[in-house]
């Protein structure tokens, strides 16, 4: 009876395991990717619902702004949402000179979370002058019916490169 018992329940266990659907990690990359981008560029040709629809609209959605001299954070969905209300207010500049490209990326997909770090870049020109930022976005995700949107944004200003100590010493 006791080997009966033990054998049901392996093949439960087995068959439990087996019926779990399989993640396509690199779709699922892929796909955030894509949130991650278009995330941007609402916020860079100031259309606010879609800027709003890669966002959790929930009471913990959280945001980080972080620079090298002060830092805020925004918790809650109605607080995050007046900031990308003040991104996306058209005062009538064209920013669509600006490229935004993501790279180096690091990304984990773990069922239906995620996060991500990569670089932000956005480069190009803007009322005649050439303009580059640049600076670390850190995400987090959550995939909701299908799918993924932002619950968590940081943005870490990079710090100037270090400079070589001294300068070489000219020749006599």
């Amino acid at each position: 009876m006791r080997t009966y018992l033990l054998f049901f329940s392996a093949i439960a266990l087995i068959a439990g395991n087996s019926c779990q659907p399989k993640i396509d990690v690199e779709k699922e990359k892929e796909a955030i990717m894509k949130v991650i981008q278009t995330e941007s560029e609402t916020a860079r040709d100031a259309n606010f619902e879609g800027l709003a629809a890669c966002y959790i609209q929930d009471e913990l959605n959280t945001r980080l702004d972080y620079s090298l001299k002060n830092y805020a954070v925004t918790t809650g969905w109605e607080n995050v949402k007046k900031i990308l209300e003040s991104v996306t207010a058209n005062t009538g500049q064209d920013y669509s000179g600006i490229k935004i490209t993501k790279d180096n990326a690091i990304i984990k997909v773990m069922g239906n979370t995620a996060w991500l770090i990569c670089n932000n870049n956005w480069k190009g020109t803007f009322g005649g002058a050439e303009v580059e930022v640049e600076n670390i976005q850190v995400t987090f995700l959550e995939k909701v019916d299908g799918s993924w949107k932002i619950s968590f944004a940081a943005w870490i200003s990079k710090p100037e490169p270090e400079m070589a100590a001294g300068t070489p010493e000219k020749a006599e």
